[in-house]
């Protein structure tokens, strides 16, 4: 039975429209149920109860709002569908010439990782059809007639009647009528050539110079596909209505690919076999690389350490790095969708004492003309945003510097 104290609560539509993904209202998501008063579903009684509570108010008495959480129809249940895999090969030899030998490599790798994710899914525009609901000559109940189906597949196409009121009231033929099989898919993948050859320049008492060159070529690719669901209710004008709790996602994707030249050189300077007083190993090294972005262009990333052993049980080493990260393919290309973000209003009543320095907070709140108390809106409703990729993002730069205190004991208990 409906209570007349749930009656009066669901008189007037909820105004958190875009707070909660549990309500509905008539052709939108996130809001109230507008129910008829003549539904079918309904006794006499709880019939004569709600219209009463609308008299009272002065509303109309055809129809009335009815708040319900949802979780006979919308579980959240979903399953994702994972596969990746990888394949690497390479060749690597020598050749001598020019009285020196050389070193080379190449190699390459191909990965694929995917995911598809499937949830059921409320198709609202059926459901306002199923909850539309009258009784026919011979006593049934069914839909309303002159119903328009949503463009998009549920688990049947032929209308059901379905009981809001309890939990788990609706037959299987209304709740396949209501719901849809949403799926998503995300592709990610990455193809890397890379050669390299290297040899000596000359040999200096504590031994050769030795110096890498080689070259790079990487390509990374990110697809999304959300589906006929989640891609929404194509209109006339380009735009999509949502069918349901989640916003339209667009498909999206991109790609990046890099050429990158790299070097690296070693000196030693000096070498055990030297017997020099306080440097039992001393050397240098450096490396450096060029690398062009699709997206993000050329840039240098680089390094310089040395490395002193002063007896061959004891060593530094240290090395300047100037490094870059480039945005992830994702981040890059991920589809962009709306977002309802909550929090809370730090000029409220509720904020105002909260943060390092509540005093300073208060007297720039009061210094912006608000007074207390103040009751934020924000602290109980959410704001629309976007979330997503993003194209416009530049790499991330740093400098570092290192030190090491190496031994021969520590590193051999860490190599155990």
């Amino acid at each position: 039975m409906l209570s007349s104290a749930t009656v009066n609560n669901a008189l007037t539509p909820n105004s958190n429209g875009p707070r909660s993904s549990s309500f509905f209202t008539e052709g939108v998501t996130n809001g109230p149920l507008t129910l008829s008063t003549d539904n079918p579903y309904l006794t006499t009684a709880e019939r004569d109860t709600i219209k009463a509570a609308l008299a009272a108010e002065g509303l109309p008495t055809d129809q009335f709002y009815l708040n319900r959480l949802n979780q006979d129809l919308d579980t959240g249940y979903s399953r994702t569908t994972m596969q990746m895999y990888r394949f690497q090969g390479g060749l690597h030899g020598d050749f001598s010439t020019l009285g020196r030998r050389f070193d080379w490599k190449v190699r390459g790798e191909y990965s694929r990782y995917s995911d598809i994710t499937t949830r059921p899914s409320l198709v609202v525009p059926n459901l306002v059809n199923a909850l539309n609901a009258v009784r026919a000559a011979d006593g049934t109940i069914q839909c309303a007639d002159g119903y328009e189906n949503a463009p998009i597949a549920t688990g049947s196409s032929v209308c059901a009647p379905l009981n809001p009121f309890g939990f788990n009231q609706m037959t299987p033929a209304a709740r396949d009528y209501v719901t849809a099989l949403a799926r998503a898919t995300n592709r990610n993948s990455l193809r890397d050539i890379q050669a390299e050859i290297g040899s000596t320049i000359l040999k200096l008492p504590a031994g050769d110079i030795r110096w890498d060159l080689g070259y790079e070529h990487r390509r990374e690719a990110y697809h999304f596909d959300p589906g006929a669901y989640w891609s929404g209710w194509k209109q006339a004008d380009g735009s999509a209505l949502q069918y349901g709790n989640d916003t339209p996602v667009p498909t999206t994707g991109g790609a990046y690919h890099t050429h990158e030249g790299f070097g690296e050189l070693d000196v030693p300077l000096v070498s055990p076999a030297m017997h020099v007083p306080g440097v039992y190993h001393l050397s240098l090294t450096a490396n450096g690389r060029l690398t062009y972005n699709s997206v993000s262009n050329a840039y240098w990333t680089y390094m310089v350490g040395a490395s002193w052993w002063p007896t061959r049980d004891f060593g530094i080493s240290g090395n300047y790095a100037v490094s870059a990260r480039n945005p992830a393919v994702g981040e890059l290309f991920a589809p962009q969708s709306g977002t309802y973000q909550g929090g809370i209003d730090p000029c409220s009543s509720v904020g105002l004492a909260s943060g390092p320095n509540p005093a300073l907070r208060a007297a720039n709140c009061a210094k912006a003309g608000i007074t207390q108390p103040f009751i934020s809106n924000f602290n109980s409703y959410t704001v629309f945003g976007t979330a997503g990729g993003n194209t416009r993002l530049r790499n991330e730069h740093s400098k570092s510097y290192t030190g090491t205190l190496n031994s021969v004991p520590t590193l051999f208990a860490a190599w155990i």
